[in-house]
């Protein structure tokens, strides 16, 4: 499970340099096209450069509010309501921890076995599946 994976690529050739590669020619192209169009309005390309860090100072400076950490604190927070969740809950949990522990006792029986079938095999995985989802749904604030 934890063994090392051994690459046979070569050292030189990376996904940044395969894809300059692949479209190095259109790259080529749009240089080109932008170097001949800076050439030609040179006034105009320098004051969209000013008129765009104008712009971002003045957007820096009265920009969108930033939310309050409050509310987004708030919204993360499950919120526990014992008087709805009471009874439904304590029957839903005594469900699954019967269903758990029958299950266990399945798995222990199948244990035992000397030599198990491929039914059995499959019964046994799916059981043991079964089992980590009750796990996982009984408790849902646990996070391991």
């Amino acid at each position: 499970m934890f063994r090392k994976i051994h690459s046979n690529r070569k050292p030189g050739v990376t996904v940044w340099s395969s894809l300059t590669e692949e479209f190095q020619v259109y790259l080529d192209k749009l240089k080109s096209r932008l170097r001949s169009l800076l050439i030609a309005y040179p006034k105009q390309a320098f004051a969209l450069m000013i008129g765009l860090i104008i712009a971002s100072l003045i957007f820096s400076l009265t920009g969108v509010e930033k939310p309050k950490a409050t509310a987004a604190v708030s919204k993360r927070i499950p919120v526990i309501r014992p008087v709805e969740n009471g009874l439904s809950q304590i029957l839903t949990q005594a469900d699954a921890l019967r269903e758990s522990v029958r299950i266990k006792e399945e798995i222990l029986l199948m244990l035992d076995k000397d030599s198990l079938t491929a039914a059995d095999s499959v019964h046994l995985e799916k059981a043991i599946d079964r089992l980590h989802q009750l796990t996982i749904t009984s408790n849902p604030y646990d996070q391991n």
